[in-house]
């Protein structure tokens, strides 16, 4: 049986993400299990639909088993994320694969930069700090000392180092090197739109097959249409139309016959708490929340009289040392109530950080047909298996305990602001049943 992994947001699901799931079943894969962000995600942002209606999307569209990445992973660097999605498929103990897009399409030459940036050595950090001292931005002065290490042309270290996808592959590729783990990567190049909505490539031709691309568009290109002219409701028919085809086929009824796609969910939503908290909070308490310098902290304090709306004191806040995402990143964990914690002592070292790993598994869905991928993780797995919500109690003690309460609290925030935007009843997340297709 031979089992792959995805990491993903689907913010929401589409045609390039259907495209990679056929491409793994191309590969072999038996069965495909996504670790998928919940109600936030890794841009400091909610996500556009919840964790629920985007797990079934994923389910319709093939995917086996669809695992929840904890809000501290979901909502954090690239590096964090990607850390906390290759720990969890590797926790499970049954994962061959774990396949991901890249602009490059290069296993090796990613793998390449990945080792050397998860092993830091004494010439590249020298590298780096001299790169810094020049006062070049971190981005930058990485670039260069990467250069400096690796026998790459200028211009191909500056396309590896500045597409999405080819950043975020690298960061699977150095958790998956700190974490000695035995899943083998695969990458299959992304095609059509990038993830700013840009053309990429329109044709792919392998196997002797050419993929229709016409209509790969990107997620953040269907969330620019949803919230187009700064509206927070989507109702447009020719909105609903470009939905649809921007989605595979499989899923193009469930979006039809439900009427979620009415009321996405937007970081501006979340304007009024924050406004609320930066009022009411002392200085102190903002920096005690995850991912806020004490220098941020300042900035944010002396700057929330200014505040207008969730995106735009965001856009004030940020600098070129600290980027408009990482300042999203920081005011939704404020808004969701995440301090800062010390590793407990095990964490995994990568890079300059420590990372403890996500203690439990919490499954959103999963196919009816996946019974025997469900018995494997149960015999093999070494975090514990959560199918009901409520069961934590009796699975998970301290700290684990406090983090999947984290994230329960998280999902009924996004809950309120979607109840209320939506005019429905508010729905508890310990008594949301699992999706089962």
């Amino acid at each position: 049986m031979n089992i792959t992994g995805i990491i993903a947001e689907f913010n929401p699901f589409h045609n390039g993400h259907m495209h990679l799931f056929n491409e793994a079943r191309k590969r072999g894969a038996d069965h495909l299990i996504v670790i998928m962000s919940g109600n936030f995600v890794q841009r400091g942002e909610p996500a556009v639909f919840d964790a629920h209606i985007r797990a079934e999307m994923a389910l319709r569209s093939g995917a086996d088993l669809v695992i929840e990445l904890p809000v501290r992973y979901a909502s954090a660097s690239a590096e964090k994320f990607a850390f906390g999605g290759v720990s969890l498929l590797t926790s499970l103990g049954v994962v061959d694969h774990l396949i991901f897009g890249s602009e490059n399409g290069r296993i090796d030459r990613l793998s390449k930069i990945a080792e050397l940036l998860c092993l830091e050595p004494d010439d590249y950090r020298s590298s780096l700090k001299k790169a810094l001292s020049e006062g070049l931005s971190f981005p930058a002065a990485r670039e260069k000392a990467v250069l400096s290490c690796l026998d790459f042309s200028e211009k191909e270290l500056s396309e590896l180092l500045s597409g999405s996808n080819n950043i975020l592959a690298i960061e699977y590729l150095k958790s998956l090197q700190a974490l000695n783990s035995p899943i083998i990567p695969l990458t299959i190049p992304r095609l059509g739109e990038n993830y700013h909505g840009t053309k990429g490539p329109t044709t792919d031709v392998s196997d002797d097959t050419i993929v229709d691309v016409s209509h790969f568009v990107s997620a953040e290109s269907i969330r620019k249409k949803y919230f187009a002219g700064g509206n927070t409701t989507c109702s447009d028919k020719e909105i609903i139309k470009y939905t649809l085809e921007s989605v595979p086929a499989e899923i193009h009824s469930f979006i039809s016959d439900n009427d979620f796609i009415n009321h996405p969910v937007c970081a501006d939503d979340y304007s009024l708490i924050l406004r609320y908290l930066l009022l009411s909070a002392a200085q102190e308490k903002i920096s005690s929340i995850d991912g806020i310098s004490p220098d941020s902290a300042d900035r944010i304090y002396k700057n929330k009289k200014d505040f207008v709306s969730f995106t735009e004191f965001a856009r004030n806040i940020a600098t070129r040392s600290i980027p408009y995402s990482a300042v999203c990143r920081s005011l939704l964990h404020l808004i969701l109530k995440l301090d800062k914690e010390s590793s407990e002592g095990n964490g995994i070292k990568v890079s300059n950080s420590v990372y403890d790993e996500p203690e439990y598994a919490r499954v959103l869905g999963f196919r009816r047909s996946a019974g025997r991928l469900l018995h494997e993780i149960s015999k093999n797995s070494k975090v514990p298996i959560i199918t009901k919500a409520s069961d934590q109690r009796k699975l998970l003690t301290g700290r684990s305990a406090d983090h999947f309460m984290e994230d329960i609290r998280s999902a009924e925030i996004y809950e309120g602001i979607l109840a209320e935007k939506a005019h429905k009843a508010f729905r508890p997340e310990l008594s949301r049943p699992l999706v089962i297709i």
